[in-house]
């Protein structure tokens, strides 16, 4: 029985975990989504103009 318990805490200890580092995920990528997006499309248009120059 204590050994069930002990379970139980930590299901709930990883759930805590888990909501709050999906909560800051959440909060970071509604910020700093543009900022990512902007930096995804200069990273894929870089990348684009160096293969362009390898061919």
């Amino acid at each position: 029985m204590q050994m069930h318990n002990f379970k139980l805490i930590n299901i709930k200890v990883d759930n805590a975990i888990s909501n709050f580092i999906f909560d800051q995920f959440r909060l970071i990528s509604s910020r700093h989504f543009i900022v990512t997006l902007t930096f995804f499309s200069v990273t894929f248009y870089i990348q684009r103009q160096l293969k362009d120059k390898e061919k």
